[in-house]
C-alpha cells in the first residue's frame, strides 16, 4: 500500500514548472508503506530524547500544601512524616529552606512508588 503526500510549493518558477509537468500546482509523491514506517520510526527516534529531557526538567519544588494535595493526605500527616524522617525513622524526602519545608516533586513521586499507593 502506498501513501500519497501533497506539497504546494509557492514561487513563480516552481509553479510554472509544475504546471508544465502536471498542469496543476500539486506534486504527488508515492511512498511505499515500508518507507512511511521508516520515516515514522526516525521521527520517534528524534523526538524521544527531547520528550525525556523535558520530563527530567519537570522537577518542581513543592510546598507542604502542594505535597499534601499530591499525596491525598493532611498537612499534619506530611509534617509527621518530615518529623519522623528528620529523626531517622523513615525516608520521607524533604528539604529545609531556612524555616520553610520544600519537597522535590520527583523525589515525592519516587517515594510514593517505593511505598505503594498511600492514598
Amino acid at each position: 500500500m502506498a501513501a500519497v503526500l501533497f506539497f504546494h510549493m509557492p514561487g513563480s518558477i516552481l509553479e510554472r514548472v509544475e504546471e508544465d509537468i502536471r498542469g496543476k500546482t500539486e506534486m504527488r509523491t508515492l511512498l511505499e508503506s515500508s518507507d512511511v514506517q521508516a520515516i515514522a520510526e526516525r521521527v520517534v527516534e528524534l523526538i524521544l530524547p527531547i520528550l525525556n529531557q523535558s520530563r527530567e526538567q519537570d522537577d518542581s519544588i513543592l510546598n507542604t500544601e502542594q505535597v499534601s494535595r499530591l499525596l491525598g493526605k493532611s498537612k499534619g500527616q506530611v509534617y509527621q512524616w518530615v518529623n519522623n524522617s528528620s529523626h531517622g525513622l523513615n525516608d520521607f524526602p524533604f528539604l529545609k529552606a531556612g524555616k520553610s519545608l520544600r519537597f522535590s516533586k520527583t523525589a515525592i513521586i519516587q517515594w510514593m512508588q517505593k511505598h505503594g499507593n498511600i492514598r
